[in-house]
């Protein structure tokens, strides 16, 4: 490998090095953004005393953890994208997220997987208890 398609690769890797990032930062952002949403409607339907309103904040998480799922699952494709990347040669680099699915399928999940996995489970799970348990507190006890 010359110079130059040395330091074509390196710019390539970057590159997508610089979407893995962005996916990264993203998803970090989607479940900060759905602790303060779901914290907001929390002080909200507890000022209304309403125990039907605490169904209405099930809504924003699922939207917030498809969202996060969305945005992990192409963090891993691109993750993917740079490891194939490293293989090619440098004439045949390409920042197309489909290549990844071309070479490889049996790899690449859906996004219902993404849903479950560890790190995009927990912290909606937990909203969506801490939302049932307001609301039951609501109608329990207020």
């Amino acid at each position: 490998m010359d110079e130059n398609s040395t330091t074509l690769k390196v710019a390539h890797l970057t590159l997508i090095q610089g979407v893995i990032n962005r996916m990264a930062n993203n998803s970090f952002l989607i479940k900060g953004w759905s602790i303060t949403v779901l914290t907001a409607l929390i002080a909200v339907g507890g000022a209304l005393k309403n125990e039907l309103f605490f169904l209405l904040t099930l809504l924003p998480i699922f939207l917030f953890w498809w969202l996060d799922a969305y945005f992990f699952m192409l963090e891993n494709v691109y993750r993917k994208l740079y490891e194939k990347a490293l293989e090619m040669e440098s004439n045949d680099l390409k920042l197309n997220p489909n290549l990844v699915t071309e070479i490889d399928r049996n790899c690449i999940c859906t996004r219902f997987d993404y849903l479950m996995r560890r790190a995009v489970r927990p912290l909606y799970l937990l909203q969506i208890l801490i939302s049932i348990f307001g609301g039951v507190i609501i109608r329990c006890f207020l």
